[in-house]
């Protein structure tokens, strides 16, 4: 997965290399990003994202929760891709969806419906669809009723990872990852859904409790990673723990959410074999607007924001493993961490 830092054009502006003719190119990112600037412009936009779908089928209507994109290859070897969606209708009965791409085969232009005890099809082919900027509008059918389908095209940028709470005492709570579609793959991500989930959690406990985030489940990235800062932050300014168990894994920006635990722990699948072989921690590069992240100014807002986030979790440290995220392996690689690097950067103890 590329570890997107601009999913949405809208709230990024990319600072021209030119921009300050008189200025020396920055060796690296500054520190002193203020996270409060544009906060709410940031959580009103995926507002606007999230409450975008709408359904009705019939008299039933239905809101959106979660939201990733899926590839599914055809016996033909062509590879189809789809919204895969978990969506929730007035009563609060919750029903997986997918919506197809128009790049898909004539086969695979059906949005689907997964009820408890049954699947629905309905048609959502090109002569169906009407779009007005980001926004796509499908009028179809299905078994005699009307349906209405909106939507803005970053609902698959969302987020399809959860938390549940484990293990709630008088003086403590584990909160653990969850994976939203287990039935649709072993790895999730992270998005705003993931913000508002670990949020109302946070504030619907005691602040005195003690808290623990494990990493329970295989995180793949972040689809947002304006978004996934703020997650992070919220950890950080709650003064949680984090943890990768011996069952979890994080990569790209789930090593971003890990990174904002006060104390980081890795518990090992197996202490005998070197932990980067279990691939429990990964890193890589990003690529935004065409660009990879080295070939874009280090003045540029990005990395700012990146340094700022990485020097706040990891201190004098965080601007070393920042700039080592960039090196260890391409957007569009990965490197999985050893036992030398998680000491060397100050990442994580590891068991």
């Amino acid at each position: 997965m590329i570890k997107k830092i601009a999913t949405f054009s809208l709230s990024i502006i990319l600072l021209s290399a030119c921009g300050d003719t008189g200025s020396a190119a920055l060796k690296e990112p500054k520190i002193d990003y203020d996270f409060t600037t544009d906060k709410e412009i940031i959580i009103s936009e995926r507002h606007k994202i999230l409450n975008s779908f709408k359904l009705s089928v019939g008299g039933d209507y239905f809101s959106l929760l979660y939201g990733k994109e899926i590839r599914f290859k055809d016996e033909t070897g062509k590879i189809n891709v789809f919204d895969l969606l978990k969506i929730k209708n007035d009563t609060g009965d919750e029903i997986d969806m997918i919506i197809p791409s128009l790049e898909n085969t004539k086969e695979a232009q059906y949005c689907q419906l997964f009820f408890q005890t049954e699947s629905k099809l309905f048609s959502c082919s090109a002569d169906k669809r009407s779009e007005n900027e980001d926004l796509t509008f499908i009028q179809s059918t299905l078994n005699g009723n009307d349906v209405g389908l909106e939507f803005s095209q970053y609902i698959n940028a969302i987020g399809s990872t959860s938390f549940e709470v484990r293990d709630l005492t008088d003086t403590s709570v584990t909160l653990k990852t969850v994976n939203v579609f287990p039935e649709f793959g072993d790895s999730s991500d992270l998005g705003f859904t993931t913000y508002l989930k670990l949020e109302k959690l946070v504030n619907s406990l005691d602040p005195a409790l003690k808290m623990t985030l494990v990493f329970d489940s295989v995180i793949d990235g972040s689809s947002d990673d304006d978004i996934n800062m703020y997650t992070g932050l919220l950890i950080r300014d709650r003064g949680m723990n984090t943890v990768v168990s011996a069952n979890g894994s994080v990569f790209s920006g789930g090593t971003d959410l890990f990174s904002a635990g006060v104390e980081r722990l890795v518990n090992s699948r197996n202490s005998d074999i070197e932990i980067s072989l279990h691939k429990q921690v990964g890193v890589h590069s990003w690529a935004g607007d065409e660009k990879v992240a080295l070939d874009i100014p280090f003045s540029d807002e990005s990395h700012h924001k990146q340094g700022s986030y990485f020097n706040k979790m990891l201190g004098k440290k965080g601007i070393p493993f920042y700039l080592f995220t960039l090196n260890a392996a391409p957007a569009e690689g990965e490197h999985w961490m050893t036992s030398e690097e998680f000491s060397q950067f100050g990442l994580a103890k590891v068991n």
